[in-house]
């Protein structure tokens, strides 16, 4: 397998109109495990708990974009700490860039940040019922 997109060929032929659902899981797969998260199912909701001890909201971007969403760090306060000498220094301030695909039903409902861990709310709405179409099949005639 040469990446994960590869993983849904199987499904390719078996559906229609879902190669844009098995392309954002295959950009969505995370790669890096830093900054360390949590993702939460609170019914049919989620939360996603990013910890980011050392950034300021500020130097954060969270954005949903093409069923991706994207949190991005770019921590400018190294900059003001060149002249400290750290004996031992486990908090980390490099910059990072992660996603998450989201389903076409997932609404992010509130972003806040508190104690060195950003807070995402994602609020699952479930699509109302389709109607059953019923399809008359008319005779090409032979």
């Amino acid at each position: 397998m040469n990446n994960l997109r590869d993983a849904f060929d199987v499904f390719d032929s078996l559906s229609i109109g879902f190669e844009d659902i098995f392309d954002n899981l295959s950009k969505g797969n995370r790669v890096s495990k830093y900054p360390p998260y949590n993702l939460i199912k609170e019914g049919n909701n989620y939360k996603i708990e990013v910890a980011i001890a050392g950034f300021d909201k500020d130097n954060i971007s969270v954005l949903l974009e093409d069923g991706n969403l994207i949190i991005e760090g770019n921590n400018t306060n190294d900059k003001d700490s060149e002249n400290i000498e750290y004996i031992h220094k486990g908090i980390s301030s490099r910059k990072f860039k992660t996603s998450f695909a989201v389903s076409e039903n997932v609404e992010v409902k509130d972003v806040s940040m508190g104690g060195g861990i950003l807070l995402i709310d994602l609020e699952h709405h479930t699509p109302k019922e389709k109607d059953m179409k019923s399809y008359k099949i008319r005779d090409l005639g032979t």
